[in-house]
């Protein structure tokens, strides 16, 4: 409420911003931010958030999807995207994805998501 609040007060407004769609109030907050014009990256970090993406109808005013699988295990949070992958593709939600792993994960996360010709992202702050 706070947030959604503090966002409608904006009067610079930028391009987009990265909603996490596993943060309470992340469905008000995005029904600001296509309000008022402002793009939506949806962070997705498990497959209850692609749910959510889906139900909501977000897909089609999201500029991209960041899935970011939570596993710290290399080979869960492989799979964790990969089911994140299956119910976005079962919803023929097309946008463009951008894979992140966090600590021990990420390299598996990355190199999987390159396989499946997924952009990535990596926090230097995340992994050494």
């Amino acid at each position: 409420m706070r947030r959604r609040r503090l966002v409608d007060a904006w009067t610079v407004l930028p391009n987009f911003v990265s909603a996490n769609l596993s943060e309470p109030g992340a469905a008000d907050l995005c029904a600001v931010l296509v309000r008022r014009g402002i793009g939506i990256e949806a962070g997705v970090w498990t497959v209850d958030d692609a749910r959510a993406l889906v139900a909501l109808g977000l897909a089609s005013q999201c500029l991209r999807l960041l899935v970011e699988a939570q596993p710290r295990d290399p080979g869960e949070a492989v799979a964790a995207a990969a089911a994140i992958d299956a119910v976005l593709d079962g919803a023929a939600i097309t946008l463009p994805r951008v894979d992140y792993g966090d600590g021990l994960a990420t390299w598996a996360v990355l190199d999987a998501a390159l396989d499946r010709a997924h952009d990535v992202r990596i926090g230097l702050e995340d992994t050494l």
